[in-house]
């Protein structure tokens, strides 16, 4: 059985806004999400961690979640639990997401590089 056919489908409106269906992500490059997953892991593991950097880290890696690998979302997710569960410990509030999970429908791609 052949795989069937990718299309896009350029919508114009009368108001004339430009839709695209399905939403397109950017390619990104593999060493971009890297970079992103290890600012979160070096902010998350200081010894004293910066509330604000590590919320901001923390949004810069969701904001690239699409582009995780299984082993990226595991090591996030494991940071960003051990910081709330001692933030709760010592008195604070604990902060629920949902974890991180890879993304089925991304493939190779997505990424604009080779490696």
């Amino acid at each position: 059985m052949a795989a069937p056919a990718r299309a896009v489908v350029v919508v114009i409106s009368d108001d004339g806004t430009i839709d695209l269906v399905p939403t397109l992500r950017p390619r990104v490059t593999r060493r971009e999400v890297a970079e992103v997953v290890q600012r979160f892991v070096d902010v998350a593991s200081a010894d004293e961690i910066d509330g604000e950097l590590f919320a901001r880290s923390y949004d810069a890696v969701r904001a690239m979640s699409f582009y995780l690998n299984a082993k990226q979302c595991e090591t996030v997710n494991e940071l960003y639990e051990a910081e709330h569960d001692r933030r709760y410990a010592s008195g604070g509030l604990r902060v629920i997401q949902d974890p991180l999970e890879p993304n089925p429908e991304m493939v190779d791609a997505y990424f604009s590089d080779k490696s």
